[in-house]
């Protein structure tokens, strides 16, 4: 059985449960990684996910039998098979926030339940602490938002509306995530002191103060950031206003690790603005997960103490009417002795465009351990005195005997491969691993030379560090570069990639159906299944994740 439900497992029998039912598709998500319709149920002896027919396939794909989750077809499942499920089932658990009342009763009446459990906490316990791939996942959503920030900057200038902002940021999400986490804020002028402003035709003046609201999701997982933008000088008063707050998120980022009290930390945070003469509206701050809030939530109703990998924003807030919002969000991973930030963008009073500086620093998010039965690709952990990578896994559920995860595992150091298998439970010390961005520049030979964005210096790379990214290289495309003691392993290309068609078989007019294809190859020279309207010449936009087709552009 996978950790996740094992661990809600244990948290029931501590609370007398014989049984659960999850409706929240996003617990079930967490839980199983499944995204369809459906109830998952936690009986005596089963996990049992209820779907319909048109996510039969799908579901199978992503279980695995480590999993070890039974799925059935609603249309195949009797009256008394509903019932039954709970048959001796004292107690049944039900998530209390999401259910609605009608729902509440027919489960009831449905499955037969003795006795329905308030039992929301279970997961929402559990999800408040992340695994290294959830916090990886809220890193890469936090760096698209840095590049989406950037990119403002550039473009922001007297003369555009909110409404042409906010779609900038949504095309920019489009293209490089699975879009916004939530509705994007674009507030200026008289709008910015309003923290949930609906965006407007407003146009862009000199002298306006904007508040930019806005994250994405990357498999799922959020990033939120704020930030507030001047054109051109902001006012002594402004600047003040701005820097008791950057000040105070700065005190609480600080004060922020494993053990820490929330309340501690908002009361002092309230203190120093109540002696200043302002108030801290609001919470402090809030958890960012598979939602955009969820716990735990930093204010002073708040008596629990934060604990390690709990991902949290901080986020102190300043109020005065018609005449400057000030707010500052970063997002902050805890660990014992820390909290490393999520997102980059330093800020402070800058005296053209922006009160920000775009300085973007690099940071090692030191990681805590692994469990063999969260190896993913890419995993990269510490064993026996040497570095690895997963480059294939497979989770095995023998018909006898203990489940195991069959790996193939490349050295980062020397290259090596070897096949390996572990115990799901086994666990392996995170790899430090720094994650820089560069510009590829060109070719020579078998050496590809790359650019750092930062200082300016080349490094030439050779096609068996590059891996599948040579599939997708282009001249002046911006990768990740992933190095171990100065030593690189891998280089990560952009999540999508725009390519074109340098050869395929012709369309035909009228056919615009996506369910058939055909082989194509793109300049980069990397085949894959198209469409049957693709043709020579098209630029297509392809998932470098799947290396799978995206759309035509």
């Amino acid at each position: 059985m996978n950790d996740r439900l094992q661990a809600v497992r244990n948290k029931m029998q501590g609370l007398n449960l014989q049984g659960m039912i999850i409706a929240n598709p996003v617990n079930i998500k967490y839980l199983t990684k499944i995204e369809a319709e459906g109830i998952l149920l936690l009986t005596r002896k089963e996990n049992i996910f209820i779907t319909d027919g048109r996510y039969m396939e799908y579901v199978s794909s992503i279980i695995t039998p480590f999993d070890e989750i039974v799925v059935d077809d609603q249309k195949n499942i009797s009256k008394d098979e509903y019932e039954n499920f709970f048959l001796f089932c004292e107690n049944v658990g039900f998530e209390e926030k999401y259910l609605s009342f009608a729902i509440y009763k027919d489960f009831i009446r449905k499955y037969k339940i003795n006795n329905f459990v308030e039992a929301e906490e279970i997961i929402s316990s559990l999800r408040t602490i992340k695994d290294n791939e959830e916090i990886a996942n809220i890193k890469k959503a936090c760096e698209v938002t840095d590049e989406c920030f950037k990119m403002l900057l550039e473009y922001i200038k007297p003369g555009l509306t909110e409404k042409q902002i906010a779609r900038k940021i949504h095309e920019f999400y489009l293209d490089n995530s699975e879009g916004e986490s939530f509705e994007t804020i674009v507030a200026s002028g008289e709008n910015s002191s309003k923290p949930h402003a609906i965006v407007t035709d407003r146009v862009i003046n000199p002298k306006d103060i904007i508040t930019i609201d806005m994250g994405c999701k990357i498999n799922g997982y959020c990033s939120d950031m704020t930030r507030t933008i001047f054109i051109g000088e902001p006012t002594q008063e402004q600047k003040n206003i701005y820097n008791l707050v950057l000040e105070n998120q700065q005190r609480a980022l600080n004060e922020m690790r494993d053990g820490a009290s929330i309340k501690t930390i908002v009361k002092g945070v309230e203190s120093t603005f109540n002696l200043q003469n302002h108030t801290l509206i609001h919470s402090l701050g809030h958890g960012v997960g598979l939602e955009i809030h969820e716990p735990p939530i930093v204010s002073l109703k708040n008596d629990s103490l934060l604990k390690e990998n709990m991902v949290v924003t901080d986020e102190p807030r300043n109020l005065f009417t018609r005449k400057f919002w000030s707010k500052n969000r970063r997002h902050g991973s805890y660990y014992k002795e820390r909290c490393d930030f999520l997102d980059r963008i330093k800020k402070r009073v800058y005296n053209t465009l922006s009160i920000f500086i775009l300085k973007i620093e690099r940071r090692i998010i030191m990681a805590a351990v692994y469990s063999a039965g969260d190896f993913r690709n890419g995993t990269t952990f510490e064993m026996e005195g040497n570095v690895y990578r997963i480059v294939e896994f497979q989770h095995v559920k023998p018909g006898k005997g203990a489940a195991f995860v069959r790996t193939k595992l490349k050295n980062v150091i020397t290259g090596a491969v070897l096949e390996k298998t572990f115990n799901p439970g086994d666990k392996f010390p995170a790899a430090e691993i720094e994650n820089k961005e560069m510009q590829y520049l060109y070719n020579d030979g078998d050496l590809y030379y790359f650019m750092d964005n930062e200082t300016y210096d080349q490094i030439p790379l050779n096609k068996e560090q590059l891996g599948d990214c040579l599939k997708y290289l282009k001249e002046n495309m911006q990768v990740k570069i992933l190095s171990y003691k100065g030593k690189v392993f891998a280089v990560e290309p952009p999540i999508f990639v725009e390519l074109e068609v340098t050869y395929t078989e012709p369309g035909f007019a009228g056919n615009t159906t996506t369910t058939s294809g055909k082989p194509a190859t793109v300049e980069t020279g990397l085949e894959l299944q198209v469409p049957m309207f693709v043709n020579i010449g098209d630029i297509i936009r392809v998932d470098t994740r799947t290396c799978q087709y995206m759309e035509r552009i």
